[in-house]
């Protein structure tokens, strides 16, 4: 069994053993990763860090694992029968399809989706673009998210990192509304995803 198939099969029947929220975790790395990036950009020019690099395909990391921890009833209210979905489906898709999110939020989440494509499978040619920016991805340079270089130095900005923590502030928040059902703990358990707010440059 290959182990994109094993990684389904898991989802999709449980097998006997602990499971944990590791989804905490891998948000937690996030975090620490901001950290390094604000670090990092203040001792150089108040924007670059390497570590968006990194940080912002930890983050749907962590997304996907808060989606497979919620529908599996881990909060509270799971829905088991969206599984088979999500053993298939990326979180984007999931997300549109189950969740109710107004269009800007969608359109934020589905960019900063390309931004994660484009670390996680790199083609770091020339776009053909003036700007050197990709034009799907035009957007980003629009609203300032970017950094300055070639690509993709230019994805190489802690205030792209900062924007996709925003987004997910809004996604989580969603999520957990509709899979705890304890109101206190929904609460607690939101925290760890608004810690980035404290490194803002």
């Amino acid at each position: 069994m290959s182990g994109t198939n094993d990684r389904k099969e898991r989802i999709l029947n449980p097998k006997p053993g602990v499971s944990g929220s590791s989804s905490q975790d891998l948000v937690r790395l996030a975090f620490e990763l901001l950290c390094h990036s604000k670090e990092y950009a203040e001792q150089h020019d108040g924007n670059v860090s390497i570590y968006t690099i990194a940080g912002i395909p930890v983050l749907f990391s962590a997304l996907r694992a808060l989606l497979i921890e919620a529908n599996t009833g881990m909060f509270g209210v799971g829905a088991r029968e969206r599984l088979k979905d999500l053993s298939n489906l990326n979180e984007l898709r999931f997300i549109d399809k189950y969740y109710a999110f107004n269009n800007d939020v969608l359109k934020d989440l589905r960019l900063a989706y390309e931004v994660r494509n484009e670390i996680a499978h790199p083609s770091h040619l020339p776009a053909g673009t003036e700007s050197g920016v990709p034009e799907y991805l035009n957007e980003l340079k629009k609203r300032d998210l970017l950094q300055s270089g070639i690509w993709l130095s230019q994805l190489q900005s802690h205030r792209l990192f900062y924007w996709v923590n925003e987004i997910f502030e809004q996604v989580v928040s969603v999520l957990l509304t509709a899979h705890h059902s304890d109101p206190e703990s929904e609460k607690e358990h939101l925290i760890s995803w608004l810690r980035y707010k404290e490194l803002k440059l």
